[in-house]
């Protein structure tokens, strides 16, 4: 089971993210940037939730490569997104993402 855990502003990744359900809950935007040469597990995984109005983003940092068939933003309101970490520095974003 997933813990549950309240992201209100702009956010870097880190361990204390891994296997848990971020729920993004904010009227604005929110980044969440995945920092480069993260300590957590090889294939940690963030399940993420858009819960406010506000688009959720997923910016890599510097070095750090997020693969994805769409963009990296949340669709709408009540949206579900999964990144998955695939190799160092590498991650793979699924889910409701905006169309581009």
């Amino acid at each position: 089971s997933y813990d549950v855990v309240t992201i209100t502003s702009d956010t870097t990744l880190s361990s204390s993210h891994t296997t848990k359900y971020l729920v993004c809950n904010s009227a604005s935007g929110i980044t969440l940037t995945v920092p480069a040469s993260a300590t957590y597990d090889t294939y940690a995984e963030f399940v993420i939730e858009q819960r406010g109005a506000g688009q959720v983003t997923v910016v890599a940092a510097n070095g750090v490569t997020i693969n994805s068939s769409e963009s990296l933003r949340s669709a709408r309101q009540y949206a579900g997104m999964g990144l998955k970490r695939t190799d160092t520095n590498v991650y793979t974003l699924t889910g409701e993402r905006l169309v581009v």
